[in-house]
Order: C-alpha cells, then structure tokens, then sequence
C-alpha cells in the first residue's frame, strides 16, 4: 500500500498492488519460473487553475510471465519465457470551478474522459554459447498487442469547442524480432558485434547493426567506443488509431538513427574516478505534429532531420577520513537541419558523503536542469538540494534498527515548466527502519 497526499494543488498519489514468484527446480539443471501481479494505482496530477481543469488517473494493471532456464550442456544454455498484460487506464478531466474563463460552469464537471483498455502477451527466446573467449547469444522474441481507446467529452467541450459526444478507436499490432550479438574477448581487448532484424505490421521492417569494443589500457584505464542503427515505431493512434482531434497516418514511417558513443574511464592516482563520454546521433524522419487542412485535426507526419551531440562527465573521489564526494555533469544540443534552429540542455549533479562505517552516515546531494524553454511561468535556472541522515542503533546482534531523516529541497529552491506545476517546497520525511 502506497499513499501520499497533497504536497501541493491537490496533487496525491495511492497505490494498493499484490505481487509473487515461485521458482521450481527441475532435473537436468533447470528451473521454472512463474511470477504473476496486480495493481491499481490511483493519480490526480493536480489542479491547473489557469484552464480550470483537474484531472485524475485511475489504472488497474494485471500481468503474468513463465520462464524457463536449462544448462543443455556446459557451454550452452537456452532461456525461454512468456508473458501476458492486461491494463485498463481512465483520465477524468474535470472543472475545477474557479471560474476563470466560465462563470457558469460547476465545479466537478465532467470536460473529457479518456478510457484505455490494453492487451498484450508475447515470448521470447534465446541460446547463449559461452567459453573462456567468446559469448555468442541468438534468440527471437515476438508479440502482439490490441488498445481500445474510448473518449468522452462534456457538454461544456462539446459547446465551446464543437467535439463529438464520444470517439472510438481498436488499432492493434503484431510483431517479431530475431537477433545475434557476439562478444570475443582476446587478452585486454574485447569486440561486440550484432545484428537485429524487427518486423511489424504497421510500419513494415528494420535491420539494426551494432558494434561494440573495450580496450583495457591498464590496471586503471579503460577505454570504449560503439556504433548502433536503431529505430523508434509511431505509436497506434498516431499510426492507425486517431483520436479526438488527431488523424490517425497510416504512412508514418519510423524515426531511424545512427548512434555514436565513445568514452573513457580511470582511476587518478588512487585518489579519484573519472569516466568521460561523448556522443552523436543522427535520426531522419523526425516524427511531428501538423494542422490537416482537409479535417481540421492534427496529424502525425515524417519531416526532416535531426542531430544530437552531447558529452557526459563524472568524477569521483575515494574516502578521504570517511569523506567522499561526487560530482557529474551532462550537456545534449540539438539541432533542426531542416528549420536551421538548435536548443541546449545540460545538467549538474554534486553529492557529498560521510560515512563512518560504523553507525552514521550523511549525504547532501544536489541537482541542477537546464530545459532551454522560453515559455511564460516557467522557473528552473537553480539547484536543488536534499540532504539524507542515517543513524544505526545496534539493540541485539541480530536486530539493528536504523533513524533516517531525509529533508527534501532544503532551501525552499524553485524548479519548474509550468505555472500550475510548481515543485514542492522544503519538506521532511524521518522515520525508522529494523533489520532482524
């Protein structure tokens, strides 16, 4: 059971989920296993007085998997497994009753409600080959999925925006992979090559190689760098399903790229960790939304091309009279080659660390974001910081209960992308964990 309530505009999240495994050992070095779950976690996102509108989630999930393990000999082992999920999702959409832009309206009713039920179930496969230099996996997975997507709209939308009572859509895909990747490792040396091949029946197939390779320079260096095709399916409304206002594009390609990372990581004379990555991508048909002059709807479109170049850093030093510290920092630009623009984003992480191995410990951590929006009520150009305390209380040798405090944006800092969605200020949990 999880709860929480009102850290700010009505926001509060509950939870009730029930979930469980049971391994069998069969002969010949193999196991079943089954695990099965429920759960119904219950979400109001907030109040958003500026549109005058609340909304709520509702979600009851079911899902249930059998695997199955075997060592057929000593170098070869097959991995079979199959799954199947069940989800029905609803989005009320209420007046909130502030009379913002309606002086007429009623607090609680009814402005849209979104109704999902999903299904899916699938399996995968694969065998893996392994000796002292070389491990070889191939395997295929495949699945199969239907969403019913229901829409209902009050009679204040249906007045002031002129939608239909109620919209229905049942797009469903099925789809299979087969893949190989091969890791050969020759002394400090070791490459990764592979190869996956995805076919579905909306947006066709997909051939996606990859090669990876790490070089071990020393006791203290590594050095690593990669190359990988990869794709991104459109999403069912968008593809075949439609929605209120949203024309479904049957011809919606998927988004294609090329993804290229290189990186390195040491340790400076036994003092500090440091790992470095750069990266580039490049995708094609970027996936947008226009205006369909024919219906008035938006519509699902492939346009252009996109690059995204970045770098990621982290350093980190060794206890130092039980203090360490940490610091990482990661920048992404990306850039429109067809409309000429580019936005950059980047972000800070800081952490401090006592320890005394023993019975108390301390860390302040703190985070920064740079969004790169240029919107009206927005905030976020400041750190956020949390501080954590732990305290272990040795009562028996076998039971060791633990005090924990952890105070949340200690300094009542701002972050946020939207007027209505401000983050929480300063606030504290504190409690007791037992260990016996």
């Amino acid at each position: 059971r999880q709860d929480s309530n009102v850290l700010r505009e009505g926001r509060y999240f509950e939870n009730n989920s029930l979930y469980g495994k049971i391994d069998i050992p069969l002969p010949s070095d193999t196991k079943l296993s089954l695990t099965t779950g429920y759960s119904e976690p219950r979400i109001n996102t907030g109040d958003l007085p500026s549109s005058d509108l609340a909304t709520g989630l509702s979600t009851h999930v079911y899902f249930a998997t059998a695997s199955l393990a075997s060592a057929l000999t000593d170098d070869l082992s097959l991995e079979v497994s199959i799954y199947t999920l069940k989800r029905k999702s609803v989005i009320n959409t209420n007046i909130l009753g502030t009379g913002d832009w309606d002086p007429n309206e009623e607090a609680g009713e009814l402005f849209e409600q979104d109704v999902f039920k999903e299904k899916n179930e699938g399996g995968s496969g694969k065998l893996v080959w392994m000796s002292d230099m070389q491990t070889a996996v191939v395997g295929a997975e495949y699945s199969r999925g239907r969403l019913d997507n229901s829409i209902r709209t009050g009679e204040i939308m249906q007045t002031l925006y002129g939608s239909p009572e109620k919209v229905e859509t049942e797009p469903g895909i099925s789809k299979w992979a087969v893949f190989f990747n091969d890791t050969i490792s020759i002394n400090n040396f070791s490459v990764t090559p592979g190869i996956r091949y995805d076919k579905n029946n909306g947006s066709g197939d997909f051939i996606s190689p990859s090669l990876g390779a790490t070089y071990k320079v020393d006791s203290r260096t590594v050095i690593r760098a990669s190359v990988a095709r990869g794709f991104t399916s459109p999403s069912l409304p968008w593809m075949s399903g439609g929605a209120l206002w949203l024309d479904p594009n049957p011809d919606l390609k998927p988004e294609k790229v090329w993804s290229y990372h290189a990186g390195i990581e040491s340790t400076i004379q036994d003092y500090f960790r440091a790992g470095a990555t750069v990266f580039y991508h490049e995708m094609k048909n970027e996936m947008v939304y226009e205006l369909n002059p024919d219906t008035g709807n938006d519509i699902f479109i492939n346009r252009g091309k996109i690059k995204r170049n970045g770098t990621e850093i982290t350093v980190e030093t060794v206890p130092f009279y039980n203090v360490s510290g940490k610091a990482g920092f990661a920048y992404v630009r990306r850039t429109d080659i067809e409309e000429e623009t580019y936005n950059e984003k980047y972000s800070y992480n800081l952490s401090a660390r006592y320890d005394d191995k023993r019975s108390f410990s301390a860390q302040l951590d703190g985070r920064y974001f740079w969004w790169d929006y240029d919107f009206t009520g927005t905030k976020y150009n400041t750190f956020i910081w949390d501080l954590n305390l732990n305290k272990k209380i040795q009562i028996k040798e076998k039971i060791k209960p633990e005090i924990f405090l952890v105070a949340h944006n200690i300094f009542n800092a701002t972050r946020y992308s939207m007027e209505d969605r401000k983050n929480p200020r300063r606030w504290i949990e504190a409690g007791i964990r037992v260990s016996f």
